[in-house]
């Protein structure tokens, strides 16, 4: 289980290297794009002359400061999106198992079977323990309610020293879980 649970992490911190390494890769395309975009429109193709390239250099200049203003607040723009999906992304991959765990600890009295985490939620180990110890209480509690009710069946038939055993026995039970502060 131990090694099942490594192997799935590693998997699991792979898959989302790819991703981060495929949201790089796109956010640097975009960037050559817009830059591609703003030498082309910077540039002036048409100038034969000394006179018309000294005229393309000074409109050049003076365009040059507003579009790459444009330009980068464009990229800002993209980056700011891509990182904002990342950390709406990731945060699914961690309030995803919260839920869960919460709903578990508000059902598991009742004994409504438990909920596990999707394969590619983070908090495996969390969950594992968290299941464990749950299906534990569940286990004591019916362990508890099986012995009260011999107790009690016990009682009803008159067989005190029957009675008085499984008594002692439920009490021992009880003692055994102990949860301090």
């Amino acid at each position: 289980m131990e090694n099942n649970q490594s192997q799935h992490d590693t998997h699991g911190h792979l898959v989302r290297l790819k991703q981060v390494s495929r949201i790089a890769f796109y956010t640097g395309f975009v960037a050559v794009a817009v830059l591609a975009t703003v030498l082309w429109y910077l540039s002036d193709d048409s100038s034969t002359t000394y006179m018309e390239l000294i005229q393309s250099s000074i409109l050049t200049r003076q365009q040059l400061v507003p579009v790459m203003l444009l330009s980068g607040l464009f990229l800002l723009a993209v980056v700011a999106l891509i990182t904002w999906l990342i950390a709406l992304y990731s945060s699914f991959r961690v309030a995803g198992p919260l839920y869960r765990f919460s709903q578990n600890l508000k059902t598991s009295h009742e004994g409504q079977p438990l909920i596990g985490i999707r394969d590619d939620d983070c908090l495996h180990d969390v969950s594992e323990q968290l299941l464990d110890s749950l299906r534990g209480f569940q286990a004591h509690n019916q362990a508890i309610a099986r012995l009260a009710e011999q107790a009690q069946v016990s009682l009803q038939a008159g067989d005190a020293s029957e009675y008085s055993r499984q008594v002692a026995q439920l009490k021992d039970h009880i003692r055994q879980v102990r949860i301090d502060d």
